[in-house]
């Protein structure tokens, strides 16, 4: 279950989980207003030995999936003992979500991993437009 502590301008949601071996898990958080992910935190805890599979996304309807994070040779975030930190700017709008698919494709022990988000709601999806227009005012 996803964790939010939120200000006027920031909400941060952390997911985190335990998967069982060959199993997969899906957490999602509803955007209750227009936002940017503007951090991404993922700890995958020693053990995983590249077992574990991390994918943050958002999800833009019907299904559609938009990885958060683009990986050059994979799909998805692995890795043992490890903390990533990525600076994303992804926009986000209400109602869309945004979560974290975890999977588990070794055969031996649970696994466990946390996924954290900064939400920024200043300006929301269209903050990067207001910076431009602000500029010139």
């Amino acid at each position: 279950m996803p964790i939010s502590s939120q200000d006027e301008r920031q909400d941060s949601v952390r997911f985190s989980g335990t998967v069982e071996p060959g199993k997969k898990e899906e957490l999602t958080y509803d955007i209750s207003k227009g936002a940017r992910v503007e951090e991404l935190r993922v700890r995958i805890y020693r053990g995983a030995e590249l077992d574990l599979e991390v994918f943050p996304f958002v999800e833009r309807g019907a299904g559609r999936r938009e990885p958060l994070v683009t990986l050059a040779g994979r799909e998805a975030i692995v890795g043992d003992a490890d903390f990533f930190e990525f600076p994303v700017s992804v926009p986000v709008d209400e109602p869309q979500k945004v979560g974290v698919e975890a999977k588990h494709v070794g055969s031996e022990f649970p696994l466990d991993y946390q996924v954290t988000m900064v939400l920024d709601y200043e300006g929301g999806v269209d903050r990067g437009l207001f910076s431009m227009f602000r500029g010139w005012l």
